[in-house]
């Protein structure tokens, strides 16, 4: 809330801004439910599997892709991974 001020600057009332923030709220109903959505499929992915970002840094891996990366560093040390 603001103040409207008169002419010779005293408070002579108020402004009141209403924002509807309804398509707001909406939206970020939606991008939550579709983050919830993404990393329940990454969960349940029986392949391995890696996310990564723009810049090639990894966002997140499933479970599968760690076990087997936990499997090679155990008993195939120098052997190639692919």
């Amino acid at each position: 809330m603001r103040p409207y001020l008169s002419l010779d600057n005293k408070v002579d009332g108020a402004v009141l801004v209403v924002v509807d923030i309804d398509a707001l709220k909406r939206t970020e109903q939606a991008i939550s439910e579709a983050r919830a959505y993404a990393e329940d499929v990454l969960r349940t992915v029986r392949d391995p599997l890696i996310v990564l970002s723009a810049d090639l840094c990894i966002h997140s891996a499933n479970d599968c892709l760690l076990q087997h990366l936990q499997g090679l560093a155990r008993g195939n040390r120098g052997a190639l991974a692919l």
